[in-house]
């Protein structure tokens, strides 16, 4: 079953992010669990270290950095039969050789229930609660140049509340299936001042429907539906959203080694701000594996949509897309190479419209010394052109890391 997810990123992330920890990755731990039943604990450990030359995404006067980023997590599985029931709790503490201020502790919880009381019924249901961050020179203080950035103590604090729940009717092997799920999340940043343009709730609805029209390919139908509502009353005043999507599309599975899904439509955002026109256009994602051969994938991804902004943008046209090449050096060696580009254009209450354009390539090799080891190096080279040249950045970063388990 499909559910409506939400997660919280910071900037750090655009730079290999988990790097050699891929989609479609082969090379990958095996980790042994603990017994404590009925539940299962699998401990695992990150520890990356990135030479990151512009840590606060400027134009000019960049800060380059070394960073160690930690990331202890402990995952709880208990399964009975096809239902299984799952909590995770993930730590990622970064320090910063350079600034102190920059350093952070970010903390992720998430409880999980897949039940399937008969053939024909499926429940999820999920709840989490988050304690994350804004990187010094995002959100808050993005484009306000170094001295601003400096005059801030540390970087943004703020917690993510999610609940979420689904169902879906029609036995797996049947023709069709049809789905609904619902989602909740809340958004609050630790200083007031942050939180006047920033403190946000989402609530969520979608409805979907599923056809196979052959053993390995379905035909599907989405309807989604959301609300952004602002705490703050100056902010919801120019801000607030209800959104509508409609997607038509299909999934394949295996069709001339190829794998994927594809969903075509229309979105149209009802804006608060009356000197905002509402938005209309279309609407599409997708993503496709193709594996030429048993050692080789390469992979496409992309969406075109309309993603929210922090004031003065109340909205962002957002496209993009990713190409990337795995390849199996050995049964222990895993490499790949990617090319990402998106294309942004922020609707503004004054001025004109902000217009961003970004391409990305990274480059990742891992390698899996032991069951229970896996190391990797990559590097991540972006650069970003804007219409407003505060927002223009060039930022490469190198890293090394590895994934321990027991």
């Amino acid at each position: 079953m499909e559910i409506i997810k939400n997660a919280g990123l910071s900037s750090v992330a655009l730079a290999v992010a988990l790097v050699g920890q891929t989609a479609h990755a082969r090379v990958a731990i095996d980790p042994q669990s603990i017994n404590l039943e009925p539940f299962k604990l699998v401990p695992t450990l990150g520890v990356e270290v990135r030479q990151d030359s512009n840590i606060y995404s400027l134009p000019s006067e960049e800060v380059d950095s070394m960073v160690m980023v930690v990331s202890p997590s402990f995952r709880l599985l208990a399964q009975d039969r096809n239902n299984t029931y799952t909590a995770n709790y993930d730590i990622a503490g970064g320090f910063y050789s350079e600034n102190g201020d920059d350093n952070y502790v970010d903390h992720k919880l998430n409880v999980g229930a897949h039940v399937e009381p008969t053939g024909r019924f499926r429940f999820d249901l999920g709840a989490g609660y988050s304690m994350l961050h804004d990187d010094r020179g995002v959100g808050y203080s993005e484009g306000r140049g170094l001295p601003f950035i400096l005059a801030m103590s540390e970087p943004d604090q703020y917690a993510l509340t999610s609940l979420n729940g689904g169902i879906e009717y029609g036995a797996k092997e049947a023709a069709g299936q049809i789905s609904l799920s619902l989602g909740e999340t809340q958004k609050r940043y630790e200083l007031d001042d942050r939180a006047a343009d920033r403190d946000f709730d989402t609530t969520s609805a979608a409805l979907g429907f599923r056809y196979k029209a052959m053993p390995k390919t379905k035909f599907l139908v989405d309807l989604e539906y959301e609300v952004g509502a602002y705490q703050n009353a100056g902010t919801a005043a120019s801000s607030d959203y209800t959104d509508m999507r409609v997607y038509g599309g299909a999934i394949w599975d295996s069709t001339a080694s190829t794998t994927g899904k594809i969903r075509v439509g229309v979105s149209k955002r009802d804006l608060e701000s009356p000197t905002q026109e509402d938005l209309s256009s279309p609407t599409w994602d997708f993503g496709v594996v193709w594996s030429p051969l048993e050692y080789t994938r390469f992979t496409l991804d992309g969406s075109q949509e309309i993603t929210d902004g922090t004031l003065p943008t109340v909205a962002i046209d957002n496209t993009t897309a990713t190409v990337g090449w795995n390849h199996d050096v050995s049964d222990r060696v895993e490499t790949r190479l990617a090319y990402s580009f998106s294309a942004e254009d922020h609707h503004r209450l004054t001025g004109l419209n902000r217009k961003d354009d970004s391409n990305t390539v990274s480059a990742s090799v891992n390698y899996q010394m032991r069951r229970w080891l896996v190391l990797g190096a990559g590097m991540t080279f972006r650069n970003r052109n804007s219409n407003y040249e505060e927002f223009d950045l060039i930022r490469n970063v190198y890293a090394l890391n590895a994934m321990i388990s027991l």
